[in-house]
């Protein structure tokens, strides 16, 4: 089975577009010259980074003649944090249930969703984790994988898993190394998941695209980073196409794909 990528619109940058293919990402619409920003999220069911999809390639399709030669080059975002990972072929968090002191107001399956915070911002959640309670006592333990350059997380929880309300803040932890957190059943507070990630900044600019530096086909590599784009994970990047002077091009339409390469 061959790995996913998932062109993503939930950081709310307006030069993305919402869709998901089998093992490619594409329709990036190029703005001739302009740096656009756009997300790749692992929906696979193994880790791009590593062994046997050691990176992820931008392939630039030109439809129409091929009348100018083309020069592009990608850059990441640092500016905007991933939603947090777990460990485990759903990307969630992992959530196991056990001990005593609980103060549960009943039992049943609770959903679980975490983000990322820095000092702009908060990331959408996480993939949901569920945790099952059984005895009013027990407590919940979520653990998941630090996020690069958050700096705290928000944890949320909800008795019909799927559906976050306007008070479903469990928790805000101060500290991107802390990823573990414990639920012994208390109430949940004012607070719901974004449906925007915000971690770099307001729209519609979402971040700022980084200097033109140097163009070459050798750009066209996308590094995923220290371990790898995991699943559930995701990255951001900026791309740009620009044409050499004294070159003819009729502004032919291209295509920005993002393709898992084996190694």
């Amino acid at each position: 089975m061959s790995a996913e990528v998932k062109n993503l619109a939930s950081d709310g940058a307006t030069s993305i577009v919402q869709q998901t293919w089998g093992p490619f990402v594409s329709g990036l619409t190029e703005v001739f010259s302009t740096k656009i920003k756009f997300g790749v999220e692992n929906v696979g069911s193994r880790a791009l980074g590593g062994t046997p999809f050691s990176l992820l390639l931008l392939e630039i399709l030109e439809s129409g003649t091929n009348d100018g030669f083309e020069f592009y080059f990608t850059a990441p975002d640092t500016a905007t944090l991933s939603k947090p990972w777990g460990i485990g072929a759903s990307g969630a968090p992992i959530v196991s249930v056990g001990g005593s002191g609980g103060v549960w107001s009943g039992t049943g399956t609770f959903g679980y969703t975490v983000t990322a915070t820095n000092a702009t911002g908060e990331t959408i959640g996480s993939v949901e984790a569920q945790a099952v309670i059984t005895a009013t006592t027990q407590k919940a333990t979520l653990t998941w994988v630090q996020t690069p350059g958050a700096t705290g997380y928000n944890v949320y929880r909800t008795a019909t898993p799927g559906t976050y309300g306007a008070s479903t803040l469990r928790a805000t932890i101060v500290g991107g190394s802390t990823v573990t957190f414990v639920d012994d059943g208390s109430a949940t507070t004012t607070g719901t998941p974004p449906a925007v990630n915000t971690t770099a900044g307001t729209g519609p600019v979402y971040g700022t695209p980084p200097a033109d530096g140097s163009f070459d086909q050798t750009n066209k590599i996308i590094a995923t980073g220290p371990g790898g784009l995991a699943i559930g994970q995701q990255w951001f990047y900026w791309a740009q196409v620009r044409v050499p002077a004294a070159t003819s091009e009729l502004d032919n339409r291209r295509t920005l794909n993002v393709t898992p390469i084996e190694s």
